[in-house]
């Protein structure tokens, strides 16, 4: 059978680490706790971070956290469920709206978890009232980040400028073309740089080439030539339409008899009739 192994006992600590760690716990600032603890040095955070990184002294100030924490009864949940009253403090809790104006209510009629999440409360001239209640930002800010909704945020923002980074390097590398990466992006939903738009702006697809592949990009001469010739096909299409509507104009009047299509007098007698 192995033998179960011991548990490790801390190292113990110095008289001056002692009154470093009760200093930390105190103030929970280093240079302060080194200062407060006496050590003679000319750069109190490098001490500190010095004296923080030792595994013994880590775990005497966890010691210390641990039982501070359970006397206090304070837990997670505790205090999460504080920040969720601050960012769900309603100043209409403490105001009355009415035909008169704005009136603060009686504190009677304020419950007590209510007043609590009064930052200030102070009375100016003519009996008006000055409240401010705690942040309600701040405090959607820390459930946000304890729940890890901007990290989620950040990690999808930097896997998207990785992706989209290296795409770009392909088209560089002409080892896909513009359009290619283009509909690799909108695949996983993401925007289109501008550079690529640029790129899809200035290529058009050209028959492969003999080294790799790759779509070749067309230069500014060719570009307007094809403008020029693409202008000149609608012009075409512009004049040659009148000619080949009196054409058609021409055959349908042959097909009718060969006139004009005239429409018949109106006899006087007829016009009231």
């Amino acid at each position: 059978m192995k033998k179960t192994p011991k548990p490790r006992k801390p190292a113990p600590l110095t008289g001056r680490q002692k009154l470093f760690v009760e200093s930390y716990l105190v103030s929970m600032n280093g240079a302060e706790a080194v200062r407060a603890a006496g050590y003679q040095t000319k750069n109190p955070r490098c001490t500190a971070s010095e004296l923080l990184s030792k595994p013994h002294i880590q775990e005497a100030i966890d010691r210390g956290i641990s039982a501070r924490v359970a006397r206090l009864h304070i837990t997670q949940d505790f205090v999460l469920l504080k920040l969720a009253e601050i960012a769900q403090s309603n100043i209409g809790d403490y105001l009355h709206f009415g035909r008169d104006g704005v009136k603060l209510r009686d504190m009677e009629e304020i419950p007590s978890e209510k007043i609590a999440l009064i930052k200030e409360l102070t009375e100016g001239e003519n009996k008006n009232f000055k409240i401010v209640l705690h942040d309600k930002i701040s405090a959607l800010d820390k459930l946000a980040r304890h729940l890890g909704m901007f990290e989620r945020h950040r990690q999808r923002q930097t896997r998207q400028n990785d992706f989209t980074r290296q795409i770009l390097t392909d088209v560089r590398e002409k080892k896909i073309d513009p359009t290619e990466a283009a509909l690799t992006l909108e695949a996983e939903g993401y925007p289109l740089p501008e550079s690529l738009r640029l790129l899809l702006a200035k290529a058009e697809p050209e028959p492969p080439s003999d080294d790799n592949g790759a779509y070749a990009t067309i230069s500014p001469e060719e570009m307007a030539q094809r403008a020029k010739e693409r202008m000149e096909a609608a012009e075409r299409e512009r004049t040659g339409f009148v000619p080949e509507r009196a054409e058609q104009v021409r055959q349908m009047k042959e097909e009718m008899g060969g006139g004009s299509f005239q429409p018949e007098s109106v006899k006087d007698g007829e016009k009231d009739s």
